[in-house]
């Protein structure tokens, strides 16, 4: 059964910052990039059982946050 990772690209600490950085590529970049936080992760046989497991556990759906992503493992 493939492990899902659900992740938050808007949460865990700044990486890089409007005012640019050492990290930086866009130094003009207007918004601050974070380093994304796991916010959940589950064994499921599909995408959207797994999804349904976030929702139930975290209260979040996947589909609705631009900010969360998934990764299969």
């Amino acid at each position: 059964m493939p492990r899902y990772t659900y992740t938050d690209r808007m949460a865990g600490p700044v990486i890089d910052t409007a005012h640019g950085s050492l990290l930086s590529k866009q130094p003009g970049r207007p918004f601050p990039v974070h380093a994304g936080k796991v916010i959940f992760e589950c064994d499921a046989a599909t995408i959207l059982e797994a999804d349904a497991k976030l929702l139930e556990v975290t209260g979040r759906v996947a589909a609705k946050e631009a900010s969360v992503c998934c990764a299969i493992f």
